[in-house]
């Protein structure tokens, strides 16, 4: 789907650094389908990167809730709770 390869394009800026194209790749994945599962984790690995935890939680809680059978969705929302939990600074 358009909204697959938007997302792949994405990871791919986001793996290169190119953080503001990448959001813009990703944004455009969630808006063509908002159940793509990967885009969402996707966006919360780009959140994380701006440092915008919580909008990163979000995303990655709905990546898990859109994939509940993909480890690394499930892991990234299990890492970012426990950042979540242990404050700032926290690992």
């Amino acid at each position: 789907s358009e909204a697959a390869v938007e997302t792949v394009l994405g990871e791919l800026l986001l793996a290169h650094n190119r953080l503001r194209e990448a959001e813009d790749r990703l944004e455009r994945a969630r808006r063509l389908d908002p159940r793509l599962g990967a885009a969402q984790t996707a966006l919360g690995w780009l959140r994380q990167r701006q440092n915008r935890l919580d909008d990163a939680l979000t995303a990655f809680e709905q990546g898990a809730d859109l994939m509940p059978d993909d480890y690394g969705a499930l892991s990234a929302f299990g890492a970012a709770v426990a950042r979540a939990e242990s404050g700032p600074g926290g690992a």
